[in-house]
C-alpha cells in the first residue's frame, strides 16, 4: 500500500499495471477492507445517497447508488503503466472536498461495491473478453436484483450510454463473488 506523507493523503495502491486479473485483486482487496465495505463513513455515505428510497424499494436503493457514483465519479483513464487503485473511503472523502472525483472503471467499481454491500445487496467483479479465446481486457461491477434470480445491474463506466451495446459484444467472462471476505 502506498501512502503519501501529505497531510490528508489518500490510502491507494499504485502499481505498474500487470493485467485484469491484478486489477481484480487490488480491487477486492480494496472493497473488503475496514476503508470499503465494512467502514462507517461509507455506511453513513450509503445512507446518504439511500435517504429519499422507500424502505424496502431495493431496486431504487441499487439505482440511486448507481446514478449517484457515475454523476460524482466521472471516468477518467490511470495513467499509463500503472495500475491506480483508491478504496471506498478515500473516493468518497475526495467527492466530499471536491464534489468530484476522476476515477477509473476499477476506482468505480471500488466504490459501487463498497456501497452496495454496505445496503446489503450481492455484488460481483466481472472480468471480459471481446474474442472467444482472447484474453480479458476488461473490469466492471455487478449487483444482483434481489428477488429475482441471476438478473443484475452493471455499473460499467467506460461504455457510458453504450452499455448495452457493450454487453451484446463480450465473447468470454468470469465473475468473483463479493459476498465473502
Amino acid at each position: 500500500m502506498f501512502t503519501p506523507d501529505a497531510p490528508g493523503a489518500q490510502p491507494m495502491r499504485l502499481e505498474p499495471y500487470r493485467g485484469v486479473e491484478h486489477s481484480v485483486k487490488a480491487m477486492r482487496d480494496a472493497i473488503l477492507s475496514p476503508r470499503g465495505a465494512w467502514s462507517p463513513t461509507v455506511r453513513m455515505w450509503c445512507e446518504r445517497i439511500c435517504k429519499r428510497v422507500a424502505p424496502k424499494d431495493y431496486i431504487s436503493e441499487i439505482l440511486a447508488i448507481r446514478y449517484w457514483v457515475l454523476k460524482h465519479a466521472p471516468y477518467f483513464n490511470d495513467p499509463v503503466h500503472v495500475e491506480w487503485v483508491r478504496d471506498a473511503q478515500a473516493l468518497l472523502e475526495k467527492i466530499q472536498k471536491d464534489g468530484v472525483v476522476r476515477a477509473d472503471c476499477d476506482e468505480i467499481g471500488v466504490l459501487c461495491a463498497s456501497l452496495w454491500l454496505n445496503a446489503g445487496r450481492r455484488t460481483q467483479i466481472v472480468t471480459v473478453g471481446f474474442t472467444p479465446t482472447g484474453p480479458h481486457s476488461h473490469v466492471f461491477v455487478r449487483c444482483e436484483i434481489p428477488g429475482v434470480k441471476d438478473k443484475w445491474i452493471v455499473v460499467d463506466p467506460v461504455a457510458g450510454s453504450r452499455e448495452n451495446t457493450m454487453l451484446t459484444q463480450i465473447k468470454s467472462w468470469k465473475t468473483y463473488d463479493l459476498d465473502e471476505p
